[in-house]
């Protein structure tokens, strides 16, 4: 299941993970995973999506709810906000982009321990892709 080989890859840092998830919806022993990995001396920073992002309210609600208790564990949590300016010129350059309004987003799935080992996937650190993606 990828769930227990993440687990193990992320359990076999020494010094550092750096995740990039959409979603950050952490379960309970997901919360202990981290927390005690933090504890150990892992530096572990996640970069996600902010409000202004996201395409998911509920699962950014989901969250910000936990945020400063993330943060007080040492998690080092890393928002993408877009910027106006920057989606105008896509937006001019792609005349079907004009049509219909795109959302700018932080989409992709990865990890990497120790600068060593990575994981590109469709797995989100979230109840869901934890207890059904396969």
């Amino acid at each position: 299941m990828s769930t227990a080989a993440l687990k193990r890859l992320f359990e076999s840092a020494r010094h550092e993970v750096l995740i990039q998830s959409p979603y950050l919806v952490f379960s309970d022993p997901a919360l202990e995973l981290f927390r005690t990995t933090v504890a150990r001396g892992v530096r572990v920073r996640i970069s996600t999506n902010s409000l202004a992002s996201t395409d998911n309210l509920q699962a950014f609600s989901g969250n910000r709810s936990r945020r400063r208790r993330l943060l007080a564990m040492g998690l080092d949590l890393r928002e993408y906000r877009p910027h106006p300016e920057v989606e105008q010129r896509i937006m001019d350059r792609y005349a079907a982009l004009r049509e219909r309004t795109p959302v700018f987003t932080l989409h992709a799935k990865s990890m990497v321990v120790d600068r060593e080992r990575v994981y590109i996937g469709t797995y989100n650190l979230d109840p869901r892709s934890e207890n059904l993606n396969t």
